[in-house]
């Protein structure tokens, strides 16, 4: 008497295919298939050795092709039902399956498109591109790095800048957002993306308004406090900056060609918005840039901001 055999179409269900023998060993061909009844495409291959493949069979421009969607076991029916019916849907939007996968093997990690492409971007169009490598290092990358640049969501981006509120300030909050929206918008402009995805998230208040200044008493004794501290360095640094106002950036990068000791004033060639200034240098100020020994090959008018120092 005879075994009976399987059709080889049938509605798939999980029991029925644990139930299915292995492909004959003594079969020419090295596998059986079997065909979904339910999802047009959907084929199963069983092997010699009793291992069930699902796989996705279909006619793209007149060829006729296939493409593995995962093994018996590891996923159902279901799943496998669920991805089908996925390829399926871009055949019908005239999307051949097989290289839309190749573009999603293609599409790079957070992380290689934000040091491979972004960062180097930034160094010749951006004055702050050392804060966002900064950015990058320490926040962005730990936490989205090994993502794919596609699968990154407006959601997941209206988190992160909720959270970083949270922990740091509005303002902050904000740079990180300006960082994101600007790698994203490049990511599409060459091509990697369709959407950016931080399009529409608004950005925090910021209230920075009110400003807390020291009086001459408050600065006198902050001064004399300072005598007491180990690194003068740094003192010095300080000092210069509460005296002539300019920010640290201005401060730690001037340069001796810029500056006129006879007439008290400090050049800045370039300021954080972009234009040029000139700044007037009371006696003190002065006096601490004349404490200042030039390092030879350095053109930094003050030596905290030598190398080696501790402000770098």
């Amino acid at each position: 008497m005879s075994t009976p055999t399987t059709p080889s179409r049938f509605r798939f269900s999980d029991k029925a295919i644990e139930h299915l023998p292995p492909h004959p060993k003594d079969a020419r061909a090295t596998e059986a298939e079997y065909t979904d009844t339910e999802v047009t495409g959907l084929k199963l291959l069983v092997s010699k050795s009793g291992r069930r493949f699902f796989y996705f069979r279909y006619t793209f421009a007149g060829q006729k092709r296939s493409m593995k969607i995962g093994e018996f076991g590891a996923m159902t029916v279901v799943q496998a039902r669920k991805q089908a019916l996925a390829l399926r849907y871009q055949l019908d939007q005239g999307t051949d399956p097989q290289a839309q996968k190749a573009i999603q093997a293609a599409m790079p990690t957070f992380a290689d498109f934000a040091l491979k492409e972004y960062l180097p971007y930034a160094q010749q169009h951006k004055r702050t591109a050392g804060a966002d490598e900064s950015k990058l290092r320490v926040h962005l990358l730990p936490r989205f790095g090994p993502r794919k640049l596609d699968s990154l969501t407006t959601r997941e981006m209206q988190l992160y800048h909720g959270e970083i509120k949270e922990t740091l300030t509005p303002a902050t909050a904000n740079r990180h957002l300006s960082l994101l929206s600007k790698l994203f918008k490049l990511a599409v402009q060459w091509g990697y993306l369709e959407k950016n995805p931080c399009q529409g998230i608004a950005k925090f208040k910021e209230n920075n308004q009110r400003h807390r200044y020291l009086s001459e008493d408050e600065l006198r004794r902050m001064f004399a406090a300072m005598e007491s501290e180990p690194n003068q360095v740094i003192v010095a640094a300080l000092k210069f900056l509460l005296l002539t106002g300019i920010r640290k950036e201005e401060g730690l990068q001037a340069k001796w060609e810029h500056v006129d000791l006879e007439r008290g004033s400090l050049f800045l060639p370039e300021t954080k918005s972009g234009r040029s200034r000139y700044v007037v240098l009371n006696p003190e100020a002065l006096a601490i840039l004349r404490a200042q020994t030039p390092i030879p090959g350095n053109p930094l008018c003050v030596s905290w901001a030598g190398p080696g120092s501790a402000a770098e």
